[in-house]
């Protein structure tokens, strides 16, 4: 009976522990999918308004490079975060 109550508090422990490090995983990669978006469309509307001379909708390859650009950013914290 002793042995199965250390066995079952040890596999609570080791739930707990791995659903609070998924949640934690989560919940930081969307507070960084919200922070490089927010971040990305600021200076993409920086660079359209520097150009004053062309319309907005002329600039959508800087809105396309700097959109993966920050994906590839994303997704390599994301892996580092995952791996370690």
């Amino acid at each position: 009976m002793f042995v199965f109550s250390i066995s079952a508090r040890a596999a609570r422990t080791v739930f707990c522990s791995f659903f609070v490090r998924s949640l934690f995983v989560l919940c930081s990669s969307f507070v960084r999918l919200l922070f490089v978006n927010y971040l990305s469309a600021r200076v993409a509307h920086t660079i359209c308004l520097s150009c004053y001379d062309c319309p907005c909708g002329s600039h959508q390859p800087v809105w396309l490079a700097l959109s993966l650009v920050t994906d590839l950013v994303f997704l390599a914290l994301l892996a580092l975060l995952v791996l370690n």
